[in-house]
């Protein structure tokens, strides 16, 4: 069952603003080494974010990473080193401590190990912040999708838990 294409659940996406909390990301990394690096990236991270939202985080409706392979890892390590006293790492802290007790992704029995990006943080790194691109998966799952959306046909592999309707 586990990756067969379509999940068996929608889940309520986390109630965040995501323009808000990439404004304030911006913000807090004035303060930081890499600040001119972010600002020059404000306006178009910005535009990113809304072009989720209106898209739906549908991957045949939106445009490939404007983050150079290079310059990705800044924004991942935003998600996968977040300091403490910054605004997301509490949100992300909060995601990965759900209450499901099975996967979204193929139903299966248990708690999700990890959260996933929808859109894969390697292609779209300006995304591994958004919340509404992070969803609990089982690592079976998260092992199947990997860094792929679409199957070799262009249809996508999983459905998104959070816009996608589920009958």
């Amino acid at each position: 069952r586990c990756g067969q294409k379509g999940m068996v659940t929608s889940l309520i996406p986390p109630d965040v603003d995501d323009i808000e909390l990439t404004k304030r990301i911006i913000a807090e990394r004035q303060r930081g080494p890499n600040r001119s690096y972010f600002n020059d990236y404000k306006e178009q991270w910005l535009a990113r974010v809304n072009e989720y939202i209106k898209n739906s985080g549908d991957p045949k409706k939106i445009d490939d990473s404007f983050v150079s392979e290079d310059d990705g890892g800044k924004f991942i390590n935003l998600y996968t080193h977040p300091q403490d006293e910054s605004c997301h790492g509490p949100i992300i802290t909060k995601m990965r401590d759900t209450d499901l007790l099975f996967c979204p992704a193929c139903g299966e029995d248990g708690k999700p190990e990890t959260l996933d990006h929808y859109l894969p943080k390697t292609k779209y790194p300006e995304y591994s912040l958004l919340t509404k691109n992070l969803y609990p998966m089982c690592s079976k799952c998260q092992g199947i999708k990997l860094a792929e959306v679409l199957d070799p046909h262009g249809d996508r592999q999983f459905i998104h838990p959070y816009f996608d309707v589920i009958e």
